[in-house]
């Protein structure tokens, strides 16, 4: 039998595209949770302010002179959901900077991913505070080790068949 080993360690672009699409989740779940891809938890917001507003879905503190009512939402977050979480950091003020995390190419030994470029700004100025949400952590790193590992012991089995015999001389 001819094994063909130099397929063991070659993935292919499926698998990596495969576990690039579950990575945006594994972030968005520990961002959830308040856990930073740099290993930090529950960071605090730095402006009471801004607390101030995301827990207000982002509007206006009332409406006329009293300040009496809802107020109206803040020009930029007109039409869109928001979260009003602010127990801990969430990086979750509209979702759509951890949703726009995804794959950007894929080969047969990597996956390459990114935010998308408008996200930017948001990412920087994060990373300023201290928030990180680029890379990953070791609770990340150790799924995607798991990951790899449960492909290549079911690529072994592809290859490799159960009972080898070597007969070294007679």
């Amino acid at each position: 039998m001819k094994l063909n080993l130099e397929k063991i360690p070659v993935l292919g672009s499926k698998f990596w595209k495969e576990l690039g699409g579950k990575i945006p989740f594994w972030v968005m779940d520990d961002a959830a949770k308040g856990l930073m891809q740099d290993n930090q938890q529950k960071l605090w917001y730095k402006s009471a302010q801004y607390k101030k507003y995301k827990a207000n879905e982002m509007r206006k503190f009332g409406r006329g002179k009293k300040k009496t009512g809802k107020g109206d939402k803040l020009s930029g977050y007109k039409a869109v959901s928001t979260d009003t979480h602010t127990q801990f950091v969430n990086m979750k003020l509209t979702g759509q900077m951890l949703n726009s995390l995804g794959v950007v190419e894929e080969g047969d030994t990597y996956v390459d991913m990114s935010f998308k470029p408008e996200h930017a700004g948001k990412i920087i100025g994060n990373r300023e505070l201290g928030r990180e949400i680029v890379g990953l952590n070791w609770k990340n790193i150790r799924k995607a080790k798991v990951e790899i590992i449960r492909e290549l012991k079911k690529r072994q089995i592809e290859f490799i068949p159960k009972n080898i015999v070597i007969t070294v001389g007679k």
